[in-house]
């Protein structure tokens, strides 16, 4: 049924290696907006980083939307849609956490 209705194809993957692919590449990508920050405090700065983090944060969703396009091999018009759909949905879930912690700062 996955197969035929839905286009999915069973995995014979390790779920160990999946979920540890999956947490570190969670890492990763979490890590590299952080950057800025602990640039910043090394070298005693006062600069607003921000800025740089979603700068850092919007690449990081580029990229994985391309990856994405590549992974399930879309083509064409796909390839520019699907990472302008994943940095526009993280974009607006950035917003809202952003909002949600400076509410209840």
């Amino acid at each position: 049924m996955m197969l035929h209705e839905l286009g999915l194809v069973v995995s014979n993957l390790s779920a160990w290696k999946v979920g540890l692919t999956n947490f570190i590449s969670f890492l990763i990508c979490g890590m590299l907006p952080i950057i800025p920050y602990i640039i910043c405090d090394a070298i005693k700065s006062s600069a607003n980083m921000l800025v740089p983090a979603l700068m850092i944060g919007l690449v990081e969703f580029i990229s994985l939307g391309i990856v994405k396009a590549k992974v399930i091999n879309q083509e064409g018009m796909a390839l520019v849609k699907s990472p302008l759909e994943i940095a526009i949905f993280g974009s607006i879930i950035v917003v809202i956490s952003y909002g949600v912690g400076f509410i209840f700062k």
